[in-house]
């Protein structure tokens, strides 16, 4: 990622290294707990705190070359650091197993996230809320519902 030096993937793009890049670092924390409640209930809860400085991002940039007397558009792609970027939250798991042969599993992710930070004169900052949600059902074949998983 550092090696000046350009490489070409095809004529139209090229990589090009950073010998500017400054390593990212990372403080995290979490605490987690599990609750076992019965054999076919569970729950899972996690709070989180991340904090990145020196965050590294991809960027794909249109540039021009000209060769001997031809003007050609390409995508140079580099990596930079763009600044700090901040997340916390939670997290919440739920697994259910009503029978052997189905088994259900829910998931609830809250994340805050702040970033502050810019690469070439474009402002990188930015704040926001993070929502996802899954949920997952197995149903089982009558070949596999002795087998543990």
């Amino acid at each position: 990622m550092i090696v000046s030096f350009s490489t070409f993937t095809d004529e139209r793009n090229i990589f090009i290294g950073n010998t500017d890049i400054n390593p990212s670092s990372v403080v995290a924390t979490e605490l987690s707990y599990t609750i076992k409640i019965s054999n076919k209930f569970c729950l899972y809860h996690k709070l989180f705190y991340r904090n990145t400085a020196n965050e590294m991002l991809f960027f794909l940039e249109k540039q021009q070359i000209t060769i001997g007397s031809e003007t050609q558009d390409i995508f140079a792609s580099t990596i930079a650091n763009i600044g700090n970027y901040t997340a916390y939250g939670t997290e919440l798991r739920v697994s259910y197993k009503p029978f052997n042969w189905w088994h259900m599993y829910g998931e609830l992710v809250l994340n805050r996230f702040r970033q502050r930070g810019s690469f070439r004169g474009a402002s990188f900052d930015g704040d926001g809320l993070l929502v996802s949600r899954r949920y997952n059902t197995k149903l089982l074949s009558r070949s596999n519902r002795n087998r543990s998983i």
